[in-house]
């Protein structure tokens, strides 16, 4: 068992929820993504010891659902919730033994860095964290479907805007963009998986295998951004 990595999805979990957040299975990966990525900027080393690839709605880890397996009643709870035909699969925090997921064997420069992420992405909603995860973090931007993602891509600290707040598009035209990109770059295989997953992994699924006739996108599309940059934990 990946001891860190186990203490680090119960801090995760736990910060999360008692700010009354949620914790969905897709969100989880991502914020830990997140971190492994920063933690490589000032390191050039991954935090969570995870190798990461390219899957559906953007960078997997190989093993993670045995690993979250092996998680359960350490202070983590898997919830399963289902209305109509989704299954959204979601973690709690486990009390009491929730309390020692401290990140106490963890460094200065790790902790910081994790509490950056989770300052930045932990109550951020799903969409918007995974527009950013899958379009404008490096190792994803120069990613192959299926493989191993290079963190080597990733800039500094210093050449990083870490957030875009808000972008000046219409939500219809985002949801066109995602899906053009989707059809575009993601060939269509036909993959059968077990178990259960979450509503952004069954949306993916739809949106692999929709029909090809989609309305062509035509014209220009300004962004707008309002963004904010911490360097270090420093705001500018």
């Amino acid at each position: 068992m990946n001891e860190k990595l186990r203490e680090l999805v119960c801090h995760i979990v736990r910060e999360v929820v008692e700010e009354e957040g949620v914790v969905t299975a897709v969100k989880l990966v991502k914020l830990l993504y997140l971190i492994d990525l920063e933690f490589f900027r000032r390191t050039r080393k991954l935090l969570t010891g995870l190798t990461w690839r390219y899957y559906l709605y953007g960078p997997y880890p190989d093993d993670f659902a045995e690993e979250l397996d092996r998680f359960e009643g350490f202070g983590l709870q898997r919830k399963i919730q289902k209305h109509k035909d989704k299954t959204v699969i979601f973690f709690r925090p486990e009390y009491p033994e929730v309390e020692w997921c401290n990140l106490d064997g963890f460094s200065p420069t790790e902790k910081s860095i994790v509490a950056e992420v989770l300052k930045i992405w932990g109550l951020e909603d799903l969409r918007t964290l995974l527009d950013f995860v899958y379009l404008q973090t490096e190792p994803m931007q120069k990613a192959e479907f299926g493989e191993k993602l290079d963190f080597s891509v990733a800039r500094p600290p210093s050449q990083v805007v870490r957030h875009v707040r808000e972008i000046g598009i219409s939500k219809d035209k985002a949801s066109a963009i995602r899906m053009k990109l989707a059809l575009q770059t993601v060939p269509r295989l036909q993959v059968d998986f077990e178990g259960t997953y979450d509503a952004a992994y069954h949306k993916a699924r739809v949106a692999l295998h929709e029909d090809e006739r989609q309305p062509a996108l035509s014209g220009r599309v300004e962004l707008k951004a309002s963004i904010e940059k911490i360097y270090d934990g420093q705001r500018e």
